[in-house]
């Protein structure tokens, strides 16, 4: 087998008569060549190779092999061509529709009715959800002021919160007045809570959720919930370490017995992804801080909830809807569901363990039941939306009739058009 090559020729005329001495390895195939002047470059490709070692008379050679080289060109060129039809040489029929003014209006009126009756069908969606709120924060701290403590600085209520050894318990009502269809989805809602720092968002390592080790990255990441004592915390980071951990127990016949008892379902609540793929079932907590509560030295360290450590992270679906974090400081977190009805005059109480401490950054703390609709939770902005975009086009159509019915002019009027109409300065020259 012969290795394929490629030479490059340079060869100088000499004389008028375009005689020229050349010295080369000619091969069989694909000749390029280039002449400047009385310089001639050349370049020669092929696999069987043979040796000239003079020629003479090479601008009429080179003429020859240029004609050549034109024609397999064009033969390969007829041999690429795609096969004709209409549709690859975009020759097939088109329609060009004419926006007329009669058109203009008539699309901004009907784009305008249709958004108005989306947004008025949405709106009725958004209104027929039933919701209560209920926020509890201030309440259930100032249960337990008295005239030593009045809880009214913010150290005080800190202090209050950071006390192991207290209580912190407390009960609210909350009445019924429309039918809630199940499911009734339960909300805790915090407010002034800003998740989407950047400082917090990066606090985690997504490699320690999945059963890797963290790198060293994702540990300086986590500072300062990285290790303690020495070892690696798992999870670590400012979101796990700040898990909420208020709870609710929910009764309509107060909680004298167990026949009124509401159950709220804590299964699947978290993302299906969350729950197969983001938090691997082989990673169970480790040297968490939280789940150190014995004495009063410790309180302090206490961020928010504790993890059970015999329990791997893809069953504890609480942990994983609080490291979903929020973009906004203002936000809800699904907490449960009540999967039976609610009818109208049912009184709800619910017992609230208020351990979540957020009185040291001025939050606050609400208990939201919602129902919900085709477009999700209460929420009038979509269908407020729509109805703005539909008045605002049936305005511009509006504008658009008045227009024309006050400066009409026929249609295909050519001395409207830019190159054709000409300004008073040319007309009086012309003439």
């Amino acid at each position: 087998m012969v290795k394929r090559q490629t030479l490059i020729g340079l060869g100088f005329c000499v004389g008028r008569c375009a005689e020229c001495v050349w010295f080369l390895h000619l091969e069989m195939g694909s000749i390029r060549f280039m002449e400047l002047g009385r310089i001639v470059f050349f370049s020669v490709s092929g696999s069987d190779m043979t040796t000239v070692h003079a020629l003479k008379g090479g601008g009429e050679f080179l003429r020859r092999l240029q004609k050549e080289e034109e024609v397999q060109q064009s033969l390969r060129r007829e041999s690429r061509r795609p096969k004709y039809s209409r549709f690859s040489q975009q020759e097939l029929g088109s329609c060009k529709p004419m926006l007329t003014p009669r058109c203009t209006v008539a699309m901004f009126v009907s784009l305008g009715v249709m958004c108005i009756a989306i947004g008025v069908y949405a709106l009725l969606a958004s209104w027929s959800v039933v919701e209560l709120v209920n926020r509890y924060d201030i309440f259930c701290i100032m249960k337990y002021a008295t005239h030593a403590n009045p809880m009214i600085t913010v150290d005080e209520k800190i202090a209050f919160m950071q006390d192991a050894t207290k209580r912190k318990n407390c009960t609210i009502t909350m009445d019924v007045t429309k039918l809630m269809k199940q499911p009734i989805y339960v909300y805790y809602q915090l407010g002034n809570y800003f998740q989407n720092h950047r400082r917090y968002v990066k606090s985690k390592s997504e490699r320690q959720l999945r059963g890797l080790a963290a790198s060293s990255s994702e540990l300086n990441d986590c500072k300062p919930e990285d290790q303690v004592n020495g070892e690696v915390i798992v999870p670590c980071g400012l979101i796990a370490w700040t898990l909420f951990n208020d709870t609710y127990d929910l009764s309509t016949n107060g909680f004298s017995s167990d026949n009124g008892t509401v159950f709220v379902n804590k299964t699947a609540i978290a993302w299906k992804s969350d729950r197969e793929e983001r938090f691997n079932n082989t990673v169970f907590p480790t040297n968490f801080p939280n789940n150190n509560r014995t004495t009063l030295a410790n309180a302090s360290q206490i961020g928010g909830g504790w993890l059970n450590e015999s329990l791997p992270l893809s069953k504890n679906e609480n942990l994983m809807v609080w490291m979903r974090t929020a973009a906004l400081p203002t936000f809800r977190k699904l907490y449960g569901r009540i999967e039976t009805d609610l009818q109208p005059g049912t009184k709800l109480t619910i017992n609230i363990e208020n351990y979540y401490n957020a009185y040291g950054f001025g939050g606050s703390k609400k208990l939201v039941l919602s129902t919900a609709s085709w477009i999700g939770g209460r929420n009038d902005f979509l269908g407020l939306s729509y109805i703005v975009v539909g008045c605002a086009s049936i305005l511009m159509g509006l504008v658009f009739l008045y227009v024309h019915w006050k400066n009409p002019r026929p249609l295909g009027d050519r001395s409207y058009l830019s190159w054709v109409r000409k300004s008073p300065a040319t007309s009086t020259v012309t003439s």
